[in-house]
């Protein structure tokens, strides 16, 4: 989730520094981010520099994200039962060599 990848460091961080951190590309960051300005789960400003825009979550986007943990770690552990333990390994293996693709 881009929510949690930003408050992991708790504190502000730049588009280009979350595309990096999440295996992105700036544009795609800077739209998502877009959409959670526009629910009001974080704001935007300016960076140090006049083309850099930093990112933080707002309280909404706190509050969202400690009540969707729960949800996600339920389905978590829905996908794992169903899948079993080698079948999950092997999903794992295969969705870390599509990430090492940069698809």
């Amino acid at each position: 989730m881009l929510l949690e990848s930003i408050l992991e460091d708790e504190a502000e961080q730049s588009i280009t520094d979350l595309a990096q951190k999440l295996g992105s590309d700036r544009s795609t960051i800077g739209r998502n981010v877009h959409i959670l300005v526009r629910d009001g789960l974080v704001s935007l400003s300016r960076g140090s520099d006049r083309r850099e825009h930093t990112v933080y979550v707002t309280k909404k986007g706190r509050e969202t994200v400690s009540l969707a943990n729960p949800l996600w770690q339920k389905a978590q552990t829905a996908v794992a039962d169903t899948l079993g333990s080698d079948q999950l390994t092997m999903l794992k293996a295969l969705l870390s060599q599509l990430e090492e693709m940069s698809i």
